[in-house]
């Protein structure tokens, strides 16, 4: 099935082909080339701009306050990897907050029984997504001479088995 093709807007193209060739760009030059506030109630249009840029392979990364900035190789490889494990692990600690205030008594069986899978789950992401682990895995990758470390070494860490 064919996914349905979104028409982007002319504020929305305009900061795209402003953008494309721009090593840097502040919000003061993007808000003036297209008439909006890009760092304020119109951001959504600097959004929907960097996300058509990202899918032809063209990376932004946000000088706080200033404006965007081409991103390098390793600026790309941290966008790929260590902010979304940060994300996550933040996402992970305020859904274990929120589990010190379910009422366990008051679930139905299917209610419990979802709500313990769920927490279990949790719990693993957390636990893979913590400094040790990270850790574990860089030193399993040192010792393979680089590359990606499959789930069964992962499984095999100390961390995993029980022990520490």
């Amino acid at each position: 099935m064919v996914k349905p093709a979104f028409e982007v807007s002319e504020d929305v193209e305009r900061l795209i082909e402003f953008l494309t060739n721009r090593p840097r760009a502040s919000y003061a030059e993007m808000s003036a080339k297209i008439g909006r506030e890009v760092d304020g109630r119109d951001r959504y249009v600097l959004t929907s701009a960097r996300r058509v840029l990202e899918k032809h392979g063209i990376f932004f990364a946000v000088e706080r306050g200033i404006g965007l900035t081409r991103a390098s190789n390793g600026q790309v490889a941290r966008l790929s990897t260590s902010q979304p494990v940060d994300k996550i692990k933040r996402t992970t600690r305020v859904a274990q907050k929120r589990q010190a205030h379910v009422n366990i008594q008051n679930l139905t069986a299917d209610e419990r029984l979802a709500f313990d899978v769920g927490r279990s789950v949790l719990h693993a992401v957390k636990q893979n997504v913590s400094r040790a682990t990270r850790t574990l895995l860089a030193k399993e990758i040192l010792k393979d001479d680089g590359g990606v470390v499959n789930i069964n070494s992962v499984l095999s860490l100390p961390r995993h088995r029980g022990g520490r």
